[in-house]
């Protein structure tokens, strides 16, 4: 860890020397369209950010889950999908964004009203089941990639 941010401070560095010589937005966006997916995809799968598998839903939501036709394994923390449509990506020039909207989650139960939102729902879910986070790999590829662009732009070439 302590390599990469060492390897890190030396790409701001670099980014200071380089500032508005890089067109960076579509390397945010990229990574933040990168961060939805992976996040989406590994928990759809039953793993957590740093790829274990979800702990099993309580008995009691479990038989919740069965009733409604929802699968109850692999945990994968979808009920509609919509907290994951939620998801969303804000790039500038100098960061990427990605949190949870606060439209309103789906019920537990069709015929009741849901009044938490997606956002809540994510950050509740994120205490329990570790999924909106990346792992070290992950952070590896946002920082190659990166280190990628800063090259193609000093050395005058087209992604």
């Amino acid at each position: 860890m302590a390599q990469e941010i060492e390897h890190l401070d030396a790409l701001l560095k670099i980014l200071a020397i380089t500032e508005g010589k890089i067109e960076s937005l579509p390397f945010f966006a990229k990574v933040g369209e990168y961060v939805k997916a992976t996040v989406k995809a590994r928990t759809l799968a039953g793993l957590d950010a740093d790829n274990g598998k979800f702990d099993a839903y309580a008995p009691t939501y479990a038989e919740v889950r069965a009733a409604y036709g929802h699968k109850t394994d692999p945990v994968n923390l979808k009920w509609s999908g919509q907290m994951f449509n939620a998801m969303v990506a804000s790039p500038t020039s100098r960061s990427v964004r990605v949190f949870f909207t606060n439209s309103y989650a789906a019920p537990v139960a069709p015929h009741k009203k849901s009044n938490v939102t997606n956002a809540e729902k994510a950050m509740y879910l994120n205490k329990k089941r570790r999924f909106f986070a990346l792992s070290a790999k992950q952070i590896r590829w946002i920082i190659d990639e990166w280190t990628r662009t800063i090259v193609i732009a000093l050395e005058g070439r087209n992604g």
